[in-house]
């Protein structure tokens, strides 16, 4: 389902994440919510702060996202555009890699699922 988005991201393709519905990701890799600042769910679209952070040592953007049962995790964007555009990793041997090895480039052309034991090509 589309999603309707004010100003300037009008023109971005946006869905809704398919695990979370008060999740919404944009192909250019910008995350919105329906959650206020509390955890509260709202009636309009607040853009979510991408960071560098989380159990990745500052190398890739994270998010903090209200999971089912109101659990806030932290949640790697580039991950979050795979699953709503393209689908959940097959398994767990694969791992979500960027093309131009720009990890902070999350934009879905950029984004593909590939072989852990393919790591090296991609360093």
């Amino acid at each position: 389902m589309s999603i309707q988005l004010p100003g300037r991201y009008r023109n971005a393709i946006t869905e809704l994440h398919p695990n979370n519905p008060t999740l919404a990701v944009s192909s250019d890799g910008t995350i919105w919510t329906l959650r206020t600042p509390r955890g509260y769910v709202g009636t309009r679209w607040r853009k979510v702060k991408a960071t560098p952070g989380g159990p990745w040592r500052h190398k890739y953007l994270a998010v903090f996202v209200y999971h089912p049962g109101n659990e806030q995790r932290n949640v790697a964007v580039h991950n979050l555009v795979l699953e709503t555009f393209v689908s959940p990793p097959p398994n767990c041997k694969f791992k979500a890699y960027h093309e131009n090895r720009d990890w902070r480039d999350c934009r879905l052309k950029n984004l593909f699922w590939e072989l852990r034991k393919n790591d090296e090509h991609f360093r």
